[in-house]
């Protein structure tokens, strides 16, 4: 399974350039500050880069406010739109080549579905890795991205021969180049039955039922009752208590209504 790009377009209300690539190699050659970075830029902030810096781009800023990208796959052909000011966490995707844009409505996507979209396109399947939370020892995961993938086939000119090379000096993202890697060589097994997430699941479940064992051993080892069997018998101690009361209220209650019929009597008498 492969991604060819045949074309790159920019365009703005009354602008519009096409480049077209050959099929196989293709050098793009040209003066220094021609462009030639800045078309492979192009191409990956379509594929999923997070931003073109437009402030070093005032020409591009100034007449262009869509980029888009005509790819094959499998022999299907791809229109993808990316705007460059506004809404650029949304990819819009015609089924078609660029010359019938106007006859399709794209499909909009953001940016997660998206990437979800291309690995689905490469039949590459959905990985995930389980990971620690930050400061926790919860469970979390975190997705292979197709931007994890193109690490290994697109490299930037400035970072190869460099340590910056896969961004290796990216913590976040060196972690996950091996199983990137691995996804690439088909040597993961998917994922179907979630099992990773049921693990995720259960593991933060036992987490939280040692918490709340932990609370209330904390409870009760500050009370002054010991433990559950003494509280117990401190409740039936304070329940005869409070019969014994409620006994002695009543029997005063007779004696004192037996005192007034008494002083009564002797009063007729």
């Amino acid at each position: 399974m492969s991604l060819v790009i045949n074309k790159l377009r920019i365009e703005g209300e009354k602008y519009r350039r096409t480049l077209s690539f050959d099929k196989g190699l293709n050098i793009i050659a040209g003066d220094i500050y021609s462009g030639k970075s800045l078309i492979l830029r192009l191409i990956d902030y379509v594929l999923g880069k997070s931003k073109i810096n437009l402030e070093a781009q005032k020409e591009l800023a100034t007449n262009c406010d869509k980029v888009y990208l005509e790819i094959e796959v499998n022999g299907k052909i791809y229109s993808i739109r990316r705007n460059l000011k506004y809404n650029a966490n949304k990819f819009y995707v015609s089924f078609t080549e660029f010359k019938n844009l106007e006859d399709f409505t794209p499909k909009m996507f953001i940016k997660e579905d998206y990437f979800k979209f291309l690995l689905n396109l490469l039949n590459i399947p959905e990985y995930k890795l389980l990971k620690h939370k930050a400061h926790s020892r919860s469970k979390t995961s975190e997705v292979i991205s197709i931007r994890d993938v193109f690490r290994f086939c697109y490299v930037d000119q400035h970072n190869f021969g460099t340590n910056n090379f896969l961004e290796k000096s990216d913590s976040n993202k060196v972690r996950k180049n091996k199983s990137a890697l691995d996804l690439i060589l088909n040597l993961i097994l998917d994922d179907k039955g979630g099992i990773k997430e049921e693990v995720i699941k259960k593991t933060n479940e036992k987490l939280e039922n040692e918490k709340m064992v932990y609370s209330l051993k904390a409870y009760i080892s500050e009370s002054d009752i010991d433990d559950i069997e003494n509280l117990d018998l401190e409740e039936k101690r304070v329940q005869k208590e409070l019969i014994k009361l409620i006994e002695d209220k009543k029997t005063s209650r007779k004696l004192l209504l037996k005192k007034k019929e008494i002083q009564t009597l002797f009063l007729k008498n």
